[in-house]
C-alpha cells in the first residue's frame, strides 16, 4: 500500500499509485533561455498529472509515452492507467 509524489521546478503535480513505474525522458526548465521541455514514460501503474508552468508556456513541448502509445499534452490535467507488459 503506498504511492508516490513528485515535484519539479516548473511546479506540474505528479502522483503515482502503488507498483507504478515512471520514468521521466526529458526535463529542461529555462524560461529565460526559451528552453522548456517535459517528457516522460508510465511503464505500469496509475499516473494523476496537472501540468505546470511548461505546459502552460509551452504545450506542445509536454509528452507522455506508453508502451502503447505515445501522447502530446494539450490540456492541464489527466487520469492515466498501464497494465503492465505481458
Amino acid at each position: 500500500d503506498g504511492g508516490s509524489g513528485i515535484s519539479l521546478n516548473d511546479s506540474p503535480t505528479l502522483s503515482l499509485g502503488e507498483n507504478s513505474r515512471l520514468r521521466i525522458d526529458r526535463f529542461v526548465y529555462e524560461p529565460q533561455a526559451n528552453k522548456l521541455g517535459f517528457g516522460m514514460e508510465v511503464m505500469q501503474g496509475t499516473l494523476s498529472y496537472l501540468s505546470g508552468k511548461i505546459g502552460a508556456i509551452a504545450p506542445e513541448q509536454v509528452s507522455v509515452a506508453t508502451p502503447s502509445m505515445t501522447i502530446g499534452i494539450r490540456g492541464t490535467k489527466f487520469l492515466l492507467k498501464v497494465k503492465p507488459v505481458q
